[in-house]
């Protein structure tokens, strides 16, 4: 069985997203998400806080392989929490909102905990790096702030991807930077899934996003410093999130990544314009 759910986000001041180098953004300007997001692939936003699994077999095709089981019903849940953060001597104040996780069902205690500790991690790098750049902000006047919203989730079979819209705004910054976070999970053993689990290269992959880009958004040309793969250790190409759909791969670039005007991006590349997967990758594959 497949399916997909969509949230909306809480409530915003303006939008979604991940900060850059505060350098890079002096003259852009700002491009907001809509309040109700329509996704690449078409499905729209709902609202909901708890999003509850149909339990079922996966559906049959190249992707599935052998041991491909449905989705066993766990439910996840998200409570907004906002925290005062600490800041220099001084400075503007400073706040973060994230959602708390929680999985409120399922069948293995283990998977549960295993879903629970990533896709917190994850948030927490977020707010992690968040925080390391408030020694950058000069002492005055303002606020600081970051706000981390669930975007939408997608359910395939065994796997869950939840896409998380990451807002970032310094004070006195030129305009407040929009992006993404993304986690994919395997509900059979609560392990993550990423790129290596789904493609044997990278190389491929990342052709293919580009060109889906430059389609989408010829300004971004080639996309050359987009990479869904490790990030090069020269800093000549910027990692962006990625997740698996039924109607293809998702890839979010945040705003300043490639032109700073276009704000945020996304796309889902269809199955059939990427490389071969590995066997047994998918639940099913467009």
């Amino acid at each position: 069985m497949m399916s997909c759910v969509t949230t909306t986000r809480g409530p915003m001041s303006t939008g979604a997203a991940a900060l850059i180098l505060l350098t890079t953004i002096a003259g852009c300007s700002t491009s907001a998400p809509s309040a109700s997001p329509v996704s690449p692939d078409g499905s729209s936003a709902s609202t909901a806080s708890t999003v509850s699994s149909a339990s079922g077999s996966a559906p049959t095709g190249t992707g599935g392989g052998a041991g491909s089981t449905g989705d066993p019903g766990y439910q996840v849940a998200f409570a907004p929490v906002t925290q005062q953060l600490p800041t220099p001597p001084g400075a503007p104040t400073a706040s973060v909102t994230y959602p708390e996780v929680t999985v409120t069902a399922g069948p293995d205690a283990a998977v549960r905990t295993a879903v629970h500790d990533l896709v917190t991690a994850r948030i927490a790098a977020a707010r992690k790096d968040f925080s390391a750049t408030l020694t950058d902000v000069a002492p005055g006047v303002g606020e600081s702030r970051e706000e981390i919203t669930v975007a939408r989730e997608v359910r395939w079979g065994r796997l869950w991807s939840v896409q998380l819209a990451d807002y970032r705004s310094l004070a006195r910054a030129a305009h407040p930077i929009d992006g993404w976070l993304a986690v994919t999970v395997d509900w059979r053993t609560g392990r993550a899934v990423g790129l290596p689990d789904l493609f044997p290269a990278p190389g491929p992959v990342d052709r293919a996003v580009r060109t889906a880009l430059g389609r989408r958004v010829p300004e971004a040309g080639a996309a050359d410093p987009v990479t869904v793969g490790p990030a090069a250790p020269d800093g000549s190409t910027e990692n962006v999130p990625s997740y698996p759909t039924p109607a293809g791969l998702w890839v979010g670039v945040p705003e300043c990544v490639l032109v700073c005007a276009l704000g945020a991006l996304e796309v889902t590349v269809p199955w059939q314009q990427l490389p071969s997967r590995r066997p047994g990758a998918l639940p099913s594959a467009g």
